[in-house]
């Protein structure tokens, strides 16, 4: 199980809005639960696991990029999101540079061997610097979607 067996086009979200950490991941996991069709327990629930896991260090990496993530007990296999803020913002990223796009991973505990390796094909995707460049200006929906299946 891979990045493109747990991301689909209708995970793919821009713009992604708000002006500090938990704003943007309220919006991104708002959006998301909206296409996975959860209710609003499940959305709380969600919001939850990964502001909890962001308390133990934040998931900001460098260049842009941050992979906040958790896990969640009934989920199956691994989800992810990718958002596209509307503006960047500072995530507290190990570079202290400001944050421009998240990969959003849900995983399960009772498959942990798929939540890391998602992780890793997240981390070794965004340190492609064309990938990275294109990702990161990114001015639609539809482009961002584009650069994952086209």
């Amino acid at each position: 199980m891979g990045l493109l067996d747990s991301l689909k086009k209708e995970y793919c979200f821009y713009p992604v809005v708000g002006d500090d950490k938990h704003s943007v991941l309220s919006d991104l996991v708002s959006k998301f639960s909206s296409v996975l069709g959860y209710d609003g327990k499940r959305e709380e629930e969600m919001l939850s696991a990964v502001e909890k896991r962001e308390t133990l260090g934040s998931t900001g990496l460098e260049q842009g990029v941050a992979i906040p993530h958790a896990k969640m007990a009934s989920l199956e296999k691994p989800l992810v999101a990718v958002g596209v803020l509307e503006k960047e913002i500072d995530y507290g990223s190990v570079d202290g540079k400001a944050t421009k796009v998240l990969f959003l991973v849900l995983g399960s505990d009772e498959y942990p061997n798929e939540h890391v390796q998602v992780l890793a094909e997240i981390a070794k995707l965004v340190k492609n610097s064309y990938f990275l460049t294109r990702i990161l200006n990114v001015k639609s929906q539809k482009e961002l979607q584009d650069l994952f299946f086209e």
